[in-house]
């Protein structure tokens, strides 16, 4: 889940900067409501984490991840931020901020304490590869569908459409299947994750 929204960090940056022609400081000022719900829910997820079930937590959170690139998908670019952008950056943290610590609890705890730094440095490394793996698979997709709009692109001057026509199809695809492997994600969490409990203040979890 957080290399599914690394991958949509990225890709929404890019929308930004060559759909929407915003230059690198407005298009990062879009991303502060990222930023600062992400801090307000890192601070909560420590706090409630061992409090509340792992399951529901989880899932919620991941669904309300998968809403960002879906907002995203189905956007108009040319109405304000405030909108629908805004609310998309606002659901994108919910993954890497309370998933992601959640999965690494629990994948810690399942080791003795003399090989726990060893699980979780593990955990994070597979993370990181999905994320390389998951970029690298977006931007084929966008590269695909952008190639497919500019061949079917109006002829115009030069003899193709204009930026942002032939672009906005490759972003609307990577939106969708970030979309797809969010919900693919709620759904696998709550098979994999059923019967948990809390995450107990020590070790393990509580049925």
């Amino acid at each position: 889940m957080p290399g599914h929204e690394l991958v949509n960090v990225y890709d929404e940056l890019l929308s930004f900067q060559e759909v929407q022609h915003l230059n690198p400081l407005d298009a990062s000022i879009r991303f502060l409501p990222d930023l600062l719900f992400g801090v307000f829910l890192n601070i909560m997820t420590g706090l409630l984490v061992h409090k509340l079930p792992v399951m529901p937590l989880a899932t919620t959170a991941a669904v309300f991840s998968a809403m960002s690139p879906l907002i995203m998908a189905v956007i108009d670019p040319t109405k304000s931020y405030w909108l629908a952008e805004f609310w998309a950056m606002l659901l994108l943290p919910s993954s890497a901020d309370i998933v992601f610590t959640v999965a690494t609890v629990i994948i810690t705890n399942a080791f003795p304490p003399s090989t726990q730094a060893l699980a979780g440095a593990v955990f994070n490394a597979i993370s990181q590869l999905g994320t390389s793996l998951g970029i690298a698979i977006m931007a084929a997709i966008s590269s695909s569908v952008s190639a497919s709009a500019s061949a079917a692109a109006p002829s115009g001057i030069g003899g193709e459409g204009t930026s942002a026509d032939i672009l906005l199809p490759g972003f609307r695809a990577v939106f969708w299947s970030c979309f797809g492997l969010g919900m693919g994600a709620v759904i696998f969490g709550a098979w994999a994750l059923r019967g948990l409990g809390r995450i107990a203040s020590g070790a393990g979890t509580e049925g």
